[in-house]
């Protein structure tokens, strides 16, 4: 338009045909923009709901997407930390293994081989926590994302965990190798002892074993952790301050009710509050239990001893219901074990 006569030469046509075009793929980006970021926000939805961990790297090895469920997996307490942390800080919190428990080179790993040599791949990976010594396992599957020239743009890791399907097997093993224990020997005490060695450390980080004697009296049969320190810990709270000479021990407990007990949620206050005097109460917190179970040898009625399991805040494992209820399996064959012994 124009406020006074005028004519519009053809450089003018020229001139508003160049800020239309400007204007129109201005536009078109916008709506393409909107489009694009509609679409993340629906896929991102998507990736937050599923829970297996999702991340995304580019040829370099570094992060560049991942979901919740990958930064809760790898032990992070948000996304933004986790994408705020470079990868090989990340790499450096876990110990990584094969399925058989040997050491898996940095290049082995599924998403390696997807960068590196473009093809997918997937592998059965656990990985130990430096800090917690936390244990967990998962399917690791890699695939490749190629650009318009065929090189690889990207690698797209799921890791499926199955942390639970593994610990549920490693309870089945337990219990097969206990029958067999059980069935290999009339020695009461080696009996209890190679128990002992096999729920540790597949189920806990250590385990106690009582046996009431006929006279009454509740002798320590063994006990077991995965680390010799804390062995230590236990000979000498056991050493200092027998079972019999505290009604309040959790297996004192079992042994005159005949019931189970289980402690999750504040294992070392339970400890605390049995404990005799301050030295007995050290002992306990240099223990460091984060949970604990105790379950009754019984059989035909009569009570045996007692079983004890238990895990530590540095292994960050806690007993479940599950291990209960192993626990208790472990101590019926133990308990009919025993009595055949003393029977024959």
């Amino acid at each position: 338009y124009s406020d006074r006569p005028a004519a519009f030469s053809r450089a003018d046509v020229q001139l508003a045909e160049t800020m239309a075009s400007h204007v129109a793929a201005a536009a078109h980006r916008r709506r393409a923009e909107a489009h694009l970021r509609e679409s993340r926000n629906q896929l991102e939805a998507i990736f937050r709901s599923v829970t297996d961990g999702i991340t995304v790297q580019s040829p370099d090895g570094a992060v560049v997407y991942a979901n919740e469920a990958a930064a809760r997996f790898s032990g992070f307490a948000s996304l933004e930390e986790f994408l705020a942390t470079p990868v090989a800080e990340i790499a450096d919190r876990f110990e990584i293994l094969d399925e058989l428990g040997a050491q898996l080179p940095p290049s082995e790993l599924p998403g390696r081989i997807a960068l590196v040599e473009g093809r997918e791949t997937e592998r059965l990976v656990q990985f130990r926590s430096h800090e917690t010594g936390e244990r967990r396992w998962s399917v690791v599957r890699a695939t490749p994302v190629f650009d318009d020239g065929g090189r690889v743009r990207l690698a797209i890791n799921v890791f499926q965990e199955l942390t639970h399907e593994r610990r549920a097997e490693e309870r089945l093993r337990v219990l097969a190798d206990a029958g067999r224990t059980l069935s290999s020997s009339l020695d009461v005490d080696d009996t209890l002892a190679e128990i002992a060695h096999l729920v540790v450390p597949a189920i806990a980080d250590y385990c106690l074993v009582d046996r009431l004697e006929e006279d009454g009296t509740l002798r320590h049969v063994v006990h077991v952790h995965v680390d010799p320190e804390g062995e230590a810990t236990l000979d000498e709270i056991r050493r200092l301050y027998p079972v019999l000479g505290n009604p309040a021990h959790p297996v004192a407990k079992v042994v005159a009710t005949h019931e189970p007990l289980f402690e999750v949620e504040s294992a070392e206050r339970a400890l605390d509050n049995i404990s005799l005097d301050e030295v007995h109460r050290a002992l306990y917190r240099r223990l460091a239990p984060s949970s604990f179970l105790a379950v009754p040898l019984v059989t035909r009625g009569r009570t045996l001893g007692a079983i004890s399991l238990g895990t530590t805040t540095g292994s960050g494992r806690r007993l479940d219901e599950e291990d209960l209820k192993l626990a208790q399996e472990l101590a019926e064959r133990a308990a009919l074990a025993v009595d055949n012994a003393v029977l024959y």
